[in-house]
């Protein structure tokens, strides 16, 4: 049963107005989050490119994507500050089971962190042992999507818990010469994903090899230097990250609302007349 015509038009009317508010106030938290993802790039590339020191001395790094670095830093080759080769996980479909040790694939990969809400399932113990012959994940790991359309997405490992990680992930070992958070800021900085952009190649999908990434590189500072930076752009990107968080679960908020505002009206449990009078007082 459809309400008479003029009815209708008051609810149209109403969801015109009432929606149009909660659409503009989307789109205004859309816009905050994509200018504080912009400025939280920013911050992470100027401080692992030219650090924190503004004045210090620079010198040319010979490489365009980064430009001038500071004369102490170091241009290093990735495969050159891991402590074993950077290498992926099993190149097989494991058989999944209903519980067993979490396996780790590239949709877990994302802002900094593993995911263990994203993973790609379980696997058996025996399979985990299986795989671990050749890779055993341990805490401050670095993964870097090698495949897929997230191809250069960066996480580091923050667990003790067992797991294990399939082939679409690099899995970066820092030596003694490079802290892992570091690192990790460094290879999320646009200057270094703008150089895993150039060197993937297409198939069916975007992918990059670890022999590649291993040529990658990045500017390195000491080591004191190294845990200064990554300390800073901790808590600096955590507060950018926290206003984001908020920004998006308003919007999340307000498409719920908008959706339960709909349902609502047009089923007759608002009263858009005495609503619209109301907002008239």
């Amino acid at each position: 049963m459809f309400p008479p015509l003029p009815e209708q038009q008051r609810i149209a009317d109403f969801l015109d107005r009432e929606t149009g508010e909660i659409d503009a106030f989307i789109a205004d938290q859309e816009e905050l989050v994509a200018v504080l993802q912009e400025r939280r790039e920013a911050v992470v590339t100027h401080a692992v490119t030219e650090g924190l020191n503004a004045g210090a001395p620079t010198k040319n790094s010979g490489v365009a994507w980064f430009g001038d670095i500071p004369l102490q830093w170091q241009l290093r080759k990735l495969k050159s500050i891991v402590s074993t080769p950077i290498t992926d996980g099993p190149h097989e479909t494991p058989e999944a089971q209903s519980s067993g040790v979490p396996f780790v694939s590239a949709e877990a990969v994302s802002s900094g962190a593993v995911d263990f809400e994203k993973i790609w399932g379980f696997i058996s113990r025996e399979d985990h042992a299986r795989f671990s012959r050749k890779y055993k994940p341990q805490r401050g790991d670095i993964y870097m999507v090698k495949s897929g359309a997230t191809t250069g997405i960066c996480a580091i490992v923050e667990t003790d818990l067992e797991f294990n990680i399939w082939s679409p992930l690099a899995a970066i070992r820092c030596g003694a010469s490079a802290l892992p958070r570091f690192v990790l800021h460094s290879l999320r900085s646009h200057n270094f994903q703008d150089s895993v952009a150039l060197h993937w190649n297409y198939g069916t999908q975007q992918n990059i090899g670890m022999k590649v990434i291993g040529n990658l590189s990045i500017p390195l500072p000491p080591l004191e230097e190294q845990a200064e930076i990554a300390a800073y752009l901790d808590r600096e990107t955590a507060e950018i990250d926290a206003v984001i968080a908020d920004a998006k679960e308003a919007i999340e908020v307000s498409k719920e609302r908008r959706a339960a505002l709909i349902s609502a009206a047009v089923t007759g449990k608002i009263d858009v007349c005495n609503h619209v009078a109301t907002m008239g007082v």
